[in-house]
Formats: structure tokens, C-alpha cells, sequence
């Protein structure tokens, strides 16, 4: 009797395939998930990545730039990466030019916001072969941006997305800045 029962069970189909649903759905789940997860990191990458180059295109355009002006350039720019929270963004752009005595690349003048620190004048960057003309400058536009994801499934934690984008100026040698350094109340 229990071998007749036994070959009865081992022949019964049904609900097999709810039982095959069941073991395939946490891997369908991840997959899933996972791919949006990598799709929004993948997005955020191409955000930070455009907004860099936005701040050095803006800057780049002029002939001279003053407290003002970069923070409507930041203000612009910040509205590309749209984030979540403001605090998660650092932004800094800077003029580097080529020192007459040695030929290093050093900051001319650098301004930033959202928690990152300009540098100071006359620091010595590394900056890669070809890039940098002997008698002129460029502008460095560096964004970070720190992307929490929604799910937190495949990217358990926060990830730190960065871009340094550099561009000659198109107008003179090199964009002169005008004014004070600091916010003079009237922007």
C-alpha cells in the first residue's frame, strides 16, 4: 500500500509548476531589481558626468567671470544632476595655467560649493600630457556627487560618483576673474 501511495505522489504533476515558480522568483526578483538599481546609477553617472562638463563650457565661453556669475553657473548647473538632497553634490571650478619658472599646472584662481574647498592659488595640479596649451589655461570643472540607491538590493551602500572635465578657453588665453572671491552680498 505505501509503495502504491509512494508511485501515486511521484506521478501526480500537479503544481509543479507553481513549485518552479517558487524557486525561480528570487532570482527573476533580483534580476529585476538589479537592473534597476544599475540603470539609475548608470543615469546618475551621466548626470554628473553632463553637469561637469556644463560648468566648464559655461566658463569657458567668457572672457572674465566674477563671484556672481560662477554662482549662476553652479545654480544652472546643479539643476542638471537634480538631486535629492543638495548636501550630496560638491561642485568646484577652477582656471589652471602653466607657471613661466618651472612649467608645472597651477591653479590661477578656484571657486567651489556644496561642501567641497576651492584650492588655493598657485597649487601645483597634475594635469594630463596634452592638455594643458604652454601659453594659455584651462578650466577644470570637478563634480561629486554621492548616489544613495533606492533599493540598496545589488549596491548595498552609498556610492561616490566623480568627474573632472577640463576645457580651453574659446574667447582669450585664459578667463580672468574679476572682483572678490567671497559672496559680496548682491548676488
Amino acid at each position: 500500500m505505501k509503495k502504491h501511495l509512494f508511485q501515486r505522489f511521484w506521478k501526480n504533476k500537479d503544481g509543479v509548476a507553481a513549485l518552479e515558480f517558487a524557486l525561480i522568483l528570487p532570482l527573476i526578483a533580483i534580476l529585476y531589481f538589479g537592473t534597476i538599481e544599475v540603470s539609475f546609477l548608470v543615469e546618475s553617472d551621466r548626470r554628473v558626468t553632463a553637469t561637469a562638463s556644463t560648468i566648464a563650457d559655461l566658463v569657458a565661453r567668457t572672457n572674465e567671470v566674477n563671484y556672481c556669475e560662477i554662482e549662476d553657473v553652479f545654480y544652472a548647473s546643479s539643476r542638471i544632476i537634480r538631486p535629492s538632497d543638495s548636501k550630496l553634490v560638491k561642485l568646484r571650478v577652477s582656471s589652471v595655467v602653466e607657471d613661466p619658472n618651472n612649467g608645472n599646472a597651477v591653479v590661477e584662481w578656484s571657486q567651489a560649493r556644496g561642501g567641497q574647498t576651492p584650492y588655493n592659488k598657485g597649487k601645483k595640479l597634475t594635469v594630463d600630457a596634452g592638455i594643458m596649451p604652454t601659453s594659455g589655461s584651462v578650466i577644470l570643472a570637478e563634480v561629486e556627487y554621492k548616489y544613495d540607491t533606492p533599493f540598496q538590493y545589488i549596491i548595498p551602500s552609498t556610492s561616490t560618483l566623480q568627474q573632472s572635465f577640463y576645457l580651453r578657453p574659446r574667447q582669450s588665453e585664459k578667463v580672468i576673474w574679476v572682483g572678490s572671491t567671497s559672496d559680496p552680498g548682491n548676488c
